[in-house]
């Protein structure tokens, strides 16, 4: 980008040249308040914003800034109507997810404490990714966390789909061993901190935003929750055309008691479930809900091909049970739905009982 530099001057009206006092608080209050732009000595104003250093969330500031960010960006990990992520590969090397908010919920100073009430709540759970710095200004809000380079659990049902048009298979057979679900009570373990708590109206036990692109892979196989609680940082655009990472995974809409409120751990329970169908039945599974309640009892006695892999004896039994447990989530009233730790609980038991 071209930096152009306007002489006010030249509009018309002559002002008289700043004192270095005014000039001074002019810089302070755009650069760390109102704008990315920057003032010079002569009262001129550049159109290029300045290297606006990021706030870390350990504390402090760092020589790490926005431009550095922006520059290093290499790869559109997806969009939704709440913001953009990208793959940034910086100078030295160390690789980060920053995600870019269309549009903040929030002003300045309650954006910053919420970011760090959220990286608080990830430092005490090896469960969330952590968050590690952000900035905001009038252009660009947003948080830098880590990048786990085995993907998504979007990524991998992507990859099973590939792999069926290829020929190479039924999409999740890398799952037909049962050995997965400890991935879906990790999922439920991160999602449920112990207790309710409210800081000025900001809940810290909501996800609000869970869906299988949300859902890292480490190296070791297990599952790690990103997006926790972005949901209160931004303000989701709700006409945002497809918004989901390729392929499109559009979801169910929420029953009318979840719509109308605030999110809520219940509505967390519901995605859940819809995520969880996702992986046993298929991309159409969680719109087919009522369908599958009819004939779930065809589908355990093998009547009806439900399953996206091949399971019989126990690992087909145990498929049966997630697929209890994620109709349970899905109900349509809210107070019926289990709670997260009754979730693990029941996941812990389907995992224990294998072999």
């Amino acid at each position: 980008m071209q930096s152009r530099i306007y002489d006010q001057s030249k509009r018309g009206t002559k002002k008289p040249p700043p004192t270095a006092a005014s000039a001074a608080t002019w810089r302070d209050r755009t650069v760390h308040d109102d704008d990315d732009i920057e003032s010079t000595e002569d009262g001129r104003w550049c159109g290029l914003f300045v290297d606006l250093p990021l706030s870390f969330c350990s504390g402090g500031k760092s020589p790490l800034g926005l431009r550095e960010v922006l520059r290093s960006s290499v790869q559109v990990l997806g969009m939704s109507g709440l913001g953009i992520s990208e793959k940034a590969v910086l100078g030295d090397a160390s690789t980060y997810v920053a995600k870019r908010f269309r549009r903040a919920s929030v002003k300045r100073v309650e954006f910053g404490r919420r970011v760090e009430r959220l990286a608080e709540v990830g430092r005490r759970c090896d469960r969330l990714v952590p968050l590690r710095a952000y900035l905001y200004s009038k252009r660009t809000k947003l948080v830098l966390f880590d990048y786990y380079p085995m993907g998504s659990l979007s990524d991998l049902l992507a990859d099973s789909i590939i792999s069926i048009h290829q020929g190479r298979g039924n999409r999740g057979t890398r799952r037909s061993t049962g050995k997965s679900e400890p991935g879906s009570s990790c999922t439920s373990r991160g999602r449920s901190p112990s207790s309710t708590r409210r800081t000025r109206r900001m809940l810290l036990n909501v996800h609000g935003n869970i869906k299988a692109s949300n859902i890292f892979v480490s190296t070791n196989f297990s599952a790690i929750l990103s997006d926790y609680g972005f949901i209160q940082l931004g303000e989701p655009i709700s006409d945002f055309p497809g918004g989901r990472v390729w392929p499109l995974r559009p979801q169910p809409p929420l029953p009318l008691a979840d719509s109308s409120t605030r999110p809520t751990q219940k509505t967390d329970v519901y995605c859940f479930g819809l995520m969880v169908l996702d992986v046993l039945g298929g991309s159409r599974a969680p719109f087919e809900i009522s369908t599958i309640l009819e004939r779930k009892e065809q589908i355990k006695e093998g009547r009806i091909y439900f399953f996206e892999y091949f399971v019989e004896g126990r690992a087909k039994k145990q498929a049966v049970e997630v697929l209890d447990i994620a109709l349970a989530c899905t109900n349509r009233e809210p107070e019926a739905r289990p709670t997260a730790e009754q979730i693990v609980a029941q996941l812990e038991d389907v995992v224990d009982n294998v072999g």
